[in-house]
């Protein structure tokens, strides 16, 4: 699983739950792009919009139909998350009375597989077997003013299994899984840079930043490689060279606009990790596992060119914040809005230039 797919796809839900005029198509979208999403409940497979007809005609489309970890098939519903409804008392009730019908229509998908003709319709369609009849996990609505209880008592009701999710489970979910593969990289010991910075005239071997006081070990730069590149590189107290870049940076960050760029390294005994970040996207991360990666990261500095002074960058830098340490992703976002609040348009404080 990849650090950058999972922050993304988990940033772009929570920017989404909060759009009250968010329609279903928009989380239908999102589940198909980020596969993430379905891969926070276990499954492996999705196959979006699956055209289901009947020997008489009848046409079902269920959001999806998703296939588990064990290769069985479940039945995916995505629906509105009703914001304005459920933070509204009054008309709290509407949501109840839609949730029923989502339900009846998860019914309908689920008794649909109970005819072996329809399945058999299936399995030549999509080379699919599905077991009659599927469960099903239907996603709606929000936490705030929801009452859960009452909904698992709508759901005890019925026959055949519906799980439930509300948009802050499938949150809180992804959250989760971020933790628990890359919480582990967080407040290390290391070294965190934040720039807001703009570059009127970024070149091959330019340095953005330079930290040590020799060349051949202890030492973590970033600075513009011979192909291009954006590239975050350290060396250990061995000499041992660790490197990640990003391509097309020359394209990219603009000459007439700041961007928000962010390098980490962070280790301990056990593991390490580079990444970089542009404008609040992880664009390039790896990570040493059961690896020690030694180094006494210097507190000597130097900005806008390399540790000797001569390949010096034609930047101008509006803030720069430095952390000895890896920061969580709590104090990324709020970087991140920091930085995005900073930039808005255009307009920036006390601006130096390193060197003209």
């Amino acid at each position: 699983m990849d650090r950058s797919e999972i922050e993304k796809a988990w940033m772009i839900l929570k920017a989404l739950m909060e759009q009250e005029d968010a329609v279903e198509g928009d989380f239908q979208r999102w589940f198909e792009a980020h596969s993430v999403g379905f891969a926070s409940y276990g499954y492996q497979r999705a196959i979006p919009k699956p055209h289901l007809e009947t020997p008489d005609g009848r046409v079902f489309q269920p959001d999806f139909l998703a296939q588990r970890t064990d290769g069985m098939w479940e039945i995916v519903e995505i629906k509105r998350p009703d914001t304005r409804i459920l933070k509204n008392a009054e008309r709290r009730q509407t949501f109840y009375a839609s949730f029923e019908s989502y339900i009846a229509q998860c019914n309908e998908y689920q008794e649909f597989f109970l005819d072996s003709i329809n399945r058999e319709r299936v399995r030549a369609t999509y080379g699919i077997d599905i077991l009659h009849p599927p469960d099903a996990l239907l996603v709606a609505g929000m936490d705030e003013g929801l009452e859960k209880p009452r909904v698992h008592a709508i759901l005890a009701r019925r026959v055949l299994r519906i799980r439930f999710q509300t948009y802050d489970d499938v949150s809180a979910l992804l959250d989760f899984m971020r933790t628990i593969h890359f919480g582990k990289f967080e407040n290390l010991p290391g070294l965190s840079v934040h720039f807001l910075i703009r570059f009127p005239d970024l070149k091959p071997g330019h340095y953005l930043l330079d930290v040590g006081v020799d060349e051949r070990r202890d030492r973590v730069s970033v600075a513009v490689g011979q192909d291009g590149t954006l590239g975050l590189k350290v060396i250990d107290s061995l000499g041992r060279p660790h490197a990640i870049a990003i391509r097309g940076v020359a394209s990219r960050v603009g000459t007439d606009r700041f961007e928000y760029l962010a390098f980490e390294f962070g280790r301990d005994e056990s593991h390490a990790a580079l990444s970089i970040e542009v404008n609040g996207i992880v664009e390039a991360w790896t990570a040493y596992e059961n690896q020690h990666v030694p180094i006494e990261v210097s507190e000597h500095y130097v900005i806008g060119s390399d540790l000797r002074g001569v390949q010096q960058t034609n930047m101008q830098v509006a803030e720069l914040l430095e952390y000895n340490r890896t920061l969580t992703l709590r104090e990324r976002l709020d970087f991140r809005q920091y930085f995005a609040g900073k930039s808005e348009g255009g307009v920036l404080p006390e601006v130096q230039a390193f060197p003209q």
